[in-house]
């Protein structure tokens, strides 16, 4: 091909053609810059912070190159120019980037090919957390540490929060199960089963835990069910399962926080059960309230109310923290994204995005990350929704 980018010509697993080349930039260029800012690193070396800022520019730049060079219809360039000025102006509104890098890469993927990408996000994760490990370990960078009545009990190693590194490590199993769906071995079991253990005693993040215990039970279920038509029945079910289950995570979020009682002990379990961000989602609600465009909000994190002493009011509910930051039309428009991602996965029969949403929906309710594409690559699917034919899969291992 004439824009081919090969790393070497005998062989076509490292083949990239121009777009891919362009779109891998601009992906990894904000994803470096993404997991720096979720660890301790720019705190020791602060030009990292400048960097940081260059890393984005270069991302976004690529970005808007590649959008520039690809061929619309009328009615996508309609709903970008649409979509990107309400992103554009809730951005402005919320003083929060997150969703200008989102759109910018899902407009910029027309002729990409997913698990590349998916394989590139995997290959620069890993490296990064080997060397925040490295490091943290090494005592050059901050490892903090939390402790209980004077006993050590979560490490970072080298992440701003041992959430952060727990939630890394949930990410890296995610999109390992994804590649390897319907080729699943003992091997990646073990692999999996041997991240979580160590996750669980470095970090202990219980949101994570349960997070990777549900999709070894969906991947190791797929494994050994071989009856086709049981597959097919189950699949099926679960896909309808999958559409209540956004609808009810969102509604539940917003009815549990605005209903928070103390004196109720059912709300009270409940809160304690997910460690107490249903009152902190409550007291946002009440506070801050949710505007049509979204609101700048000085979030003071937990690391940082040990350390002035300041109230922590933070929203680790993704739902919650969605609507008060970004507004309701953004709300909105990232509800009507996840169903029509859903709805594109089962008619390209890819099942595996479905499931890998739907644990990011139940990780959603006591984690806000996952609404960064950094964090999240499946909302690139919804180039396949924009785009049809011109985003490819890759190889085609799915049922």
């Amino acid at each position: 091909m004439k824009n081919d980018f090969c790393i070497n010509k005998r062989s076509n697993v490292c083949r990239l053609n121009y777009n891919e080349m362009i779109f891998t930039i601009s992906y990894g260029c904000l994803l470096i810059s993404f997991m720096l800012s979720i660890s301790t690193l720019p705190n020791e070396f602060g030009q990292l912070y400048s960097i940081m800022r260059y890393l984005k520019i270069i991302g976004y730049a690529t970005a808007i190159l590649k959008i520039l060079h690809q061929k619309f219809i009328k009615k996508q360039v309609i709903l970008i120019v649409i979509i990107g000025v309400v992103f554009l102006v809730t951005s402005i509104q919320s003083n929060e980037t997150t969703f200008v890098s989102a759109f910018l890469l899902i407009s910029a993927s027309r002729g990409i090919d997913f698990r590349k990408i998916v394989k590139t996000d995997l290959f620069i994760r890993i490296m990064l957390t080997c060397l925040f490990i490295i490091l943290s370990t090494n005592g050059i960078i901050e490892n903090r540490l939390e402790y209980r009545s004077g006993i050590l009990t979560r490490a970072s190693l080298g992440f701003s929060h041992p959430n952060r590194f727990a939630l890394n490590i949930f990410i890296i199993c995610l999109y390992w199960t994804y590649l390897r769906h319907n080729m699943f071995k003992l091997r990646d079991f073990i692999g999996i089963i041997s991240l979580l253990v160590f996750m669980e005693i470095i970090a202990g993040g219980r949101s994570s835990m349960i997070s990777i215990i549900s999709l070894l039970i969906f991947e190791v279920s797929n494994t050994l069910i071989k009856d086709k038509k049981l597959k097919s029945a189950i699949r099926k079910y679960f896909i309808k399962v999958s559409y209540f289950a956004a609808t009810l995570f969102f509604l539940l979020s917003y009815l549990l926080s605005y209903l928070y009682n103390s004196s109720s002990m059912f709300l009270e379990t409940l809160n304690q059960l997910f460690n107490t961000r249903i009152y902190l989602a409550h007291i946002a609600i009440m506070q801050y309230g949710i505007k049509f465009s979204g609101q700048t909000i000085e979030y003071i994190s937990l690391i940082t109310s040990r350390q002035t002493g300041v109230e922590s009011n933070g929203i680790d509910n993704m739902y919650i923290y969605l609507g008060i930051t970004f507004g309701i039309i953004v709300l909105v428009i990232y509800y009507c994204s996840i169903i029509l991602i859903i709805r594109e996965a089962k008619k390209r029969n890819e099942y595996i995005i479905i499931i890998c949403l739907f644990i990011v929906f139940i990780c959603g309710i006591m984690e806000n990350q996952f609404l960064a594409i950094e964090s999240n690559i499946f909302l690139l699917y919804l180039g396949k929704v924009m785009f049809k034919n011109n985003f490819h899969i890759g190889e085609n291992v799915h049922e």
